[in-house]
């Protein structure tokens, strides 16, 4: 493999990683609503609210979750083509430019994968887990946003 051809097939893998990331939160999202379709019938007309709260919810509240995950799909993957709206706090150098940006486009692609699986995980999940899993979109943030930093700070030559 020459010099010329190790940068197209490097640009040729990351566009097959983010087109399978892509498959499996559209996947996610339809098996979401298949899911809630074959348990429909099954479902009360009313919902008991969960965590104690007294209030009732009629069924028909589960579709807007489904509505919600492609939403955010959506709306992130419109911001994924439109990098001069991404704002950073600090400007980057411009060797750096180039990591930055590619590890803000995984950001965004590893979260708006990570808000479906959050909204409508693949399997049913125990109170106290699915709690808990509404953190994994905050923590995937905090490490995107740490390796930014990091490549941000690298020294000249490191």
């Amino acid at each position: 493999m020459t010099d010329r051809q190790r940068p197209l097939a490097k640009q040729r893998m990351r566009a097959l990683r983010y087109r399978i990331w892509d498959i499996l939160g559209l996947a996610l999202i339809v098996w979401g609503a298949v899911r809630i379709g074959m348990a429909w019938d099954s479902l009360p007309d009313i919902l008991p609210r969960a965590y104690g709260y007294s209030a009732i919810e009629g069924k028909e509240r589960l579709w807007v979750t489904v509505g919600l995950a492609v939403l955010i799909y959506v709306l992130i993957t419109a911001a994924e083509y439109f990098p001069q709206i991404w704002n950073l706090p600090f400007q980057p150098q411009p060797e750096q430019e180039d990591a930055i940006y590619e590890t803000l486009h995984r950001l965004l692609h590893a979260e708006k994968f990570t808000a479906v699986l959050v909204l409508l995980p693949p399997v049913s999940l125990p109170a106290q887990v699915a709690l808990a899993s509404v953190l994994l979109p905050f923590a995937v943030a905090a490490y995107y946003i740490r390796k930014i930093y990091r490549i941000k700070n690298k020294k000249e030559g490191q």
